[in-house]
C-alpha cells in the first residue's frame, strides 16, 4: 500500500476570514484557488469593504468569468468604481459577461465619458441592449427587467423545446416563464 493520498479540493473562504485578511492589509495572502471556490456573494460582500485599488487586486487573482459573477453580486456603485479603474480590455470582458440588466446597472453608475468609452468597445448587440436599459429609471419596471427571456417556436417538438430550454437555462439568469413566439418574435 502506498501512503500517497489525493489532495482535497480547496475549501472557499468564509466572510470572516476574508474580512480579517482585509483588515490586516494582508490582501496578498489570499489564496487564488480558495478565492475561486468561494461564493461570489461572499467575495462581493468582502470587496464592498475595500478601497478600489484593493478590490482590483483581489479581482485580478481570478478569471474574468468569476470576477463577473462577483461584480453582479456587488452594489452597482461599488462595482462601477472597480470597472472604471480596470484596464479597458478586462472591463469590456466583464460588461459582456454580465447579464444585460446587471451590466446596465453598472454602466449607469459611470460618468458619460466612461459609459461611451466602454460601450463603444463591447459587442454592438450588448451595447445596444445596455444603452436601451439605462434609459429607464432604475427603480421602474424597465430599469429592473432583463430583455433576455425564454422563447420557443410553435413548430418545435416537445423534445426540441425541452432541449432548447435546458440550453437556455445555462445562458439566462432566471427562467420563470417560457413564451411561444413566431419567427417575427410575436407572442
Amino acid at each position: 500500500t502506498s501512503n500517497t493520498t489525493l489532495s482535497e479540493p480547496a475549501a472557499g473562504y468564509d466572510l470572516e476570514e476574508l474580512r480579517n485578511l482585509g483588515a490586516d492589509e494582508q490582501i496578498d495572502l489570499i489564496d487564488p484557488a480558495r478565492l475561486a471556490v468561494t461564493s461570489p456573494y461572499v467575495v462581493g460582500q468582502f470587496l464592498g469593504r475595500l478601497d478600489v485599488d484593493n478590490r482590483r487586486r483581489v479581482l485580478r487573482m481570478i478569471p474574468v468569468e468569476l470576477a463577473t459573477d462577483i461584480l453582479a453580486e456587488m452594489d452597482a456603485e461599488d462595482a462601477a468604481d472597480v470597472v472604471e479603474a480596470m484596464r479597458e480590455r478586462r472591463a469590456v470582458q466583464i460588461l459582456e459577461g454580465l447579464d444585460p440588466d446587471d451590466s446596465a446597472d453598472i454602466v449607469a453608475e459611470l460618468d458619460e465619458a466612461d459609459q461611451k468609452r466602454l460601450l463603444d468597445q463591447v459587442d454592438p448587440e450588448t451595447a445596444a441592449t445596455v444603452r436601451n436599459l439605462i434609459e429607464f429609471d432604475p427603480d421602474s419596471a424597465g430599469g429592473i427587467m432583463t430583455p433576455e427571456v425564454a422563447t420557443v417556436t410553435p413548430d418545435m417538438t416537445v423534445l426540441q423545446a425541452v432541449q432548447h430550454i435546458r440550453k437556455l437555462n445555462d445562458e439566462l439568469e432566471h427562467i420563470y416563464y417560457i413564451y411561444v413566439t413566431d419567427k417575427g418574435k410575436h407572442l
